[in-house]
């Protein structure tokens, strides 16, 4: 190539390209990783075009056709297990947020107003049910599972005894709907049987959840709510018979103003 020619090349990359290649340059790392990283924008914005199943699919069809794709899948997912199974959740604001839900932040309301809020109080409520139970996996740490399933009882119970008009607007929609019993049942299928078998055989320790849970299978009758509930009970008690019933009946369904306990 002439002089001329390299010269007239320099000068047309001169508002473009900063460096001109010559035949036979090898690229420079600079110039790769430029390259690379604008490889994987595009790759990117093409990812995040895409719908969560055809994403799947993409994953599932490379993984099989090639096995470091399948072997990073799972190194990914073990390290996400990992993590999860280390970590312990505490779900008691939650309930806290639903009682004041319920009890306070709507209290200054007409009967009327309550009642076209409650729509939007009770979609609320079933989104927060539903998170807790998302997080108390069979991954989830032993310990996050009970405690998502003592506020879920916690959440019932304020559902149950809570007062005025928007509480009474909730009640009635759990008298169909069964997000809260089907919440409760994951998390218990969820748990290993010594799990159950522990929850179940606690009668009488300060955080025992089992006399809470028959507690809030008589409220759940009392008021129409939860009608799933027994299967939930049924399950954590097992093959097992028990003695007696561990339900304090002078508790009964008495309303309550204070947050479920």
């Amino acid at each position: 190539m002439s002089d001329f020619h390299i010269s007239k090349q320099a000068r047309a990359n001169e508002a473009g390209d900063a460096h001109v290649r010559f035949p036979g340059e090898e690229e420079t790392p600079e110039l790769k990783h430029t390259v690379n990283e604008e490889k994987a924008r595009r790759i990117r914005e093409q990812v995040d075009n895409l719908e969560i199943e055809e994403l799947a699919n993409i994953v599932i069809k490379a993984a099989e056709a090639h096995p470091d794709v399948c072997a990073m899948l799972e190194s990914t997912i073990e390290a996400i297990r990992r993590q999860e199974s280390s970590r312990v959740i505490n779900f008691d604001w939650e309930s806290k947020s639903v009682w004041k839900t319920l009890n306070v932040t709507y209290r200054s309301l007409s009967g009327s107003k309550q009642c076209d809020i409650a729509g939007e109080v009770e979609n609320d409520i079933i989104e927060t049910i539903k998170r807790i139970a998302a997080q108390c996996g069979p991954y989830a740490n032993s310990q996050t599972r009970f405690n998502g399933l003592s506020v879920l009882r916690k959440i019932g119970k304020s559902i149950a005894l809570s007062y005025d008009t928007l509480a009474r607007e909730v009640r009635m929609r759990f008298q169909w709907d069964p997000t809260m019993e089907d919440s409760m049942m994951k998390i218990v299928s969820a748990m290993e049987a010594q799990e159950r078998l522990a929850i179940y055989q606690d009668n009488t320790s300060s955080e025992a959840l089992w006399p809470k849970l028959r507690e809030l299978e008589g409220l759940a009758e009392s008021h129409c709510i939860f009608k799933g509930i027994s299967q939930v009970l049924d399950l954590l008690q097992g093959d097992e018979d028990p003695e007696e019933s561990p339900q304090s009946e002078d508790e009964g369904d008495t309303e309550s103003t204070n947050e479920a306990r």
